[in-house]
């Protein structure tokens, strides 16, 4: 399987969601309808790169995050990751390479808020992924 394809298939399902992005990889701006820069704003969701060589679940980290003084939006966005794995999904990897399943991990979510910004949220989800080649 090529790593590649997997960060593919990760890119395409979280997507669904929201903007989404890996954990490292969040830019400063992004294009706006006319394709100038401007600051990235949430919502939008981080994800965890997990390739595991066994057949044994790994543990991915996502974080949905938004701007809200409340927990709604977050909560809508949680809601809608949780209805596309519902009691688990399988996805074919980008080129034919095998499959990912996703399943909620435990504890699958947690609110967590910024002590400097009461107005930015974020929910730490647990998700368990396996692959199979």
């Amino acid at each position: 399987m090529k790593y590649i394809n997997l960060m593919k298939t990760y890119q395409s399902f979280f997507s669904k969601i929201c903007l989404s992005f890996q954990e490292n990889a969040v830019p400063k701006d992004i294009p706006d309808s006319n394709g100038q820069p401007t600051p990235l704003k949430p919502p939008y969701l981080t994800y965890q790169n997990i390739v595991s060589d066994s057949l044994e679940p790994a543990i991915m980290q996502v974080n949905i995050w938004s701007r809200s003084s409340s927990y709604l939006e977050l909560g809508e966005l949680v809601s809608k990751l949780e209805e596309e794995i519902s009691e688990g999904v399988a996805l074919d990897i980008v080129g034919g390479e095998g499959t990912v399943i996703f399943h909620k991990g435990s504890p699958f979510i947690q609110n967590m808020s910024d002590p400097d910004d009461i107005n930015l949220k974020r929910a730490f989800i647990n998700l368990e992924v396996q692959v199979y080649n």
